[in-house]
């Protein structure tokens, strides 16, 4: 307020435009946010954007940069903040817009060479959940051509939808990607995976489940499968809440079996993280074997 009297007095054009473009990122699940941390990272995002209507809501330009992870779930289940932060930046444009004063959300996925992904060392494991990023030039011509058109808002990002689809599984279900999944979703899962469990005794059962988690846990972390010892925490090998959710997703579109988030960063080792799928698995393989058993009636 300040600044725009400061304006006014000097005879300065007043301010036609405003671009808000500040934020912080600090990884929180959602279980583990307190309130600080919630704080600072919404601060920037939710006061300032909230300073700037308060005090620049006449401008004819008001551009608000918001992020990817507002509108996509799994790039935000491990930054709940920062995507709650994001997601106040779309509401507040769409107030605007009710207001009759303008207002345009643009949310960015991840650039490359620059940006908070890169300085965070995120854009590995965004890729694969099938995120990928966009250079500085290719994100300045979005910029521009957003600009022309005024969306009240819109989300522009570098998806591989197939990648997306089988590394969350849970996407197949939400309605804003349907378009999306018609055209490249594909069927998912790993049916033969199953078929070899349900057609082993427990002990095989136990060395096919324990070497799958063991490949996969190997991917996550960009490592051999030699290199993962079984009876190491997985949290000690590295394990963050981004990869553990990439574990998650694979697990369940692999194997039908739904381990809790809250589990896997409690830092169970291959040994004792074979044993609880194992456990859920056993009712899959039941299910699967009702379903035949059925089918076999119905022939």
């Amino acid at each position: 307020a300040a600044l725009r009297a400061e304006l006014e007095r000097e005879g300065l054009p007043p301010v036609v435009g405003v671009a808000h473009l500040a934020g912080i990122a600090r990884g929180a699940m959602l279980a583990g946010l307190d309130v600080e941390l919630l704080r600072e990272v919404a601060e920037p995002k939710v006061a300032g954007a909230w300073n700037l209507h308060r005090v620049f809501g006449d401008a004819s330009l008001f551009l608000l940069v918001s992020a990817l992870p507002a509108v996509f779930g799994p790039v935000g289940v491990g930054a709940a903040n920062y995507a709650a932060a994001n997601a106040f930046l779309d509401a507040l444009a769409h107030h605007r817009r009710g207001l009759d004063t303008d207002a345009v959300a643009l949310g960015y996925g991840p650039w490359n060479g620059i940006g908070l992904a890169v300085r965070e060392g995120g854009l590995d494991q965004l890729s694969r959940l099938g995120v990928g990023s966009m250079a500085p030039a290719e994100a300045l011509d979005v910029f521009g051509r957003v600009l022309a058109r005024r969306p009240a808002q819109v989300t522009v990002a570098r998806l591989d939808w197939p990648e997306v689809f089988t590394a969350v599984p849970s996407a197949r279900a939400t309605g804003q990607f349907a378009a999306f999944l018609d055209e490249f979703g594909g069927t998912g899962g790993s049916p033969q995976l199953l078929e070899r469990c349900a057609q082993a005794g427990p002990q095989e059962q136990r060395e096919i489940v324990g070497d799958y988690l063991t490949e996969r846990l190997a991917a996550v972390l960009q490592t051999g499968a030699g290199d993962i010892d079984p009876q190491v925490p997985v949290v000690e090998m590295g394990l963050d809440s981004l990869m553990a959710l990439e574990l998650r997703v694979r697990v369940k579109a692999d194997l039908g079996v739904v381990v809790p988030m809250v589990r896997l960063l409690e830092g169970p080792s291959v040994e004792q993280l074979t044993d609880h799928v194992l456990g859920l698995l056993t009712e899959v393989l039941a299910a699967l074997d009702g379903d035949e058993e059925r089918e076999e009636i119905t022939l």
